[in-house]
Formats: structure tokens, sequence, C-alpha cells
């Protein structure tokens, strides 16, 4: 499903191996922070501590269309010295098969997908809409952008998909993911929400 390109901007096409994540359950940093989000009422077992969750992440394919590499290296810099002419035409799309988990059946690992959001700064009701459209381990490889962003569900590819709004640098940025047929795509760039929709139409 690749993009059209723009004029005078040819598509860069890049190929992400497959590979595997393991995490350790620190029991007492995770009830800990539970408590500082006020969610004590989420028990977990003592039996949970040092349990191991995998996450196997299949291979992926990235498009990116536009001046792509100019907004990296001045990203790399100065966000806020990267203009909006600079921004605007980069347009990145990730696709992979969605990844596969594997963890102890008492950890509601879907519950704290959702925790998980909410420290990157999603509220609990705007958490739980998005984890209901993406898998939780969709969001540890996907690069959710932290702090204040707009959620809103929109439809896409025939599709509900989770539309992220937020500021990038000097300008809004936008970020909208989709689960189409066991497969995740993921459409980021610069603009406003209407940049993304328009951006996620050019897809044939």
């Amino acid at each position: 499903m690749p993009l059209r390109e723009l004029p005078g901007e040819p598509a860069q096409y890049l190929y992400q191996p497959g590979g595997a994540a393991t995490f350790t359950v620190d029991l007492e940093l995770l009830r800990a922070v539970l408590r500082e989000m006020g969610r004590s009422d989420i028990q977990l077992p003592d039996s949970l501590d040092g349990a191991v969750v995998k996450v196997q992440i299949p291979a992926s394919v990235i498009t990116q269309v536009g001046d792509c590499q100019s907004s990296q290296r001045a990203g790399n810099d100065d966000p806020d010295q990267r203009g909006p002419d600079k921004l605007s035409d980069c347009i990145i799309f990730f696709q992979m098969p969605s990844p596969s988990v594997s963890a102890p059946p008492e950890l509601d690992v879907a519950q704290l997908g959702q925790i998980y959001l909410q420290v990157l700064g999603m509220s609990e009701t705007e958490a739980a809409q998005f984890a209901s459209k993406v898998d939780w381990a969709t969001t540890f490889v996907i690069p959710i952008p932290q702090g204040s962003a707009d959620y809103k569900e929109v439809q896409v590819d025939g599709v509900s998909g989770a539309l992220l709004q937020f500021r990038r640098g000097s300008g809004p940025g936008y970020m909208l993911i989709w689960v189409k047929n066991g497969v995740v795509y993921v459409l980021s760039g610069f603009g406003n929400k209407n940049a993304a929709l328009q951006a996620a139409a050019a897809l044939k």
C-alpha cells in the first residue's frame, strides 16, 4: 500500500528487520507507578514479580515521501529552527504485521497498555479508546508522542483508526494509526488533522 510521490520528491523505501523485546516485571515499581497515577484500584498478584513478558516484533517497511532528511537533520539540532516549509512536505508511512505477545495469564497486558498510554499523556478515557483500536503490544513498538495530544477516532481504509494531533517542533504534527487484516499502518507527518486524512487518501 504505497504513497503517491510528491512532485519532485521521489519516495524512499526502508526495510527494518524484525526482532524481539523482553520485559521483566518489577512489581514494586509497577505498584508505585499505579499509586502515583491514582490507580490503586488495580490489584496485581505477588506472583507477577519477576514475570517475563515477551514481544515478537515482525519486520516492517517504511516509506518516506518529501524532504524528510532535512527535517530529521534539523530536528537533531534545534526543532524550533525548522521552517514550516521544511516540515509540511515530509510524510512517513509505516507498515508491519501486528506484534505478538507472550505473558503470564494473571497479567492483564491490555490494562498495562492503557496505563502506559496514560503515562505518555493520554487521559484514562482516551487511553481506553485508543487501546480498543490498537493492541497494546503495538503501542510499545510505535513511537507514540509523549505529552499533550488530541485524540480522535476516525474512519480510514474502511476501518476505525486513531488520529493523534500534537505539536512537533515549530508546527503541528499528526500520527494516524489503524490495523486492518492483521497489519499495523502508521501515517505521520506535519500539519493538522486534515493533512493526515488527505495523506491517507493518497494511499493506493
